[in-house]
């Protein structure tokens, strides 16, 4: 799976729950101008720029398979403190 989404001030999904089975890899780009910040675990806190990971832009995280199960077993979100950017996630 390969996709783009634009993300604001507003937590936007940018990568579903694995359907059948974990993710092998993951990579997530920011590859607009603002920074985002990413949340891949779930809980039950909203994300916000106080607790999610820095993107920086042009910036990417990338996680093999020995950490996907953890990590992404319930997608990942993004957000942005003004402004939009465009994520970039590439999944299989």
């Amino acid at each position: 799976m390969i996709s783009s989404v634009t993300v604001g001030t507003t937590e936007t999904q940018v990568l579903a729950q694995p359907a059948n089975h974990a993710y092998k890899f993951v990579a997530i780009s920011n590859v607009g101008e603002a920074l985002c910040y990413l949340k891949i675990v779930s809980d039950d806190d909203a994300l916000t720029t106080l607790n999610g990971i820095p993107l920086a832009s042009k910036a990417a995280f990338v996680v093999d398979q020995d950490a996907q199960r953890e990590l992404f077993a319930n997608g990942a979100s993004a957000i942005t403190s003004s402004g939009t950017t465009t994520v970039s996630v590439q999944a299989f």
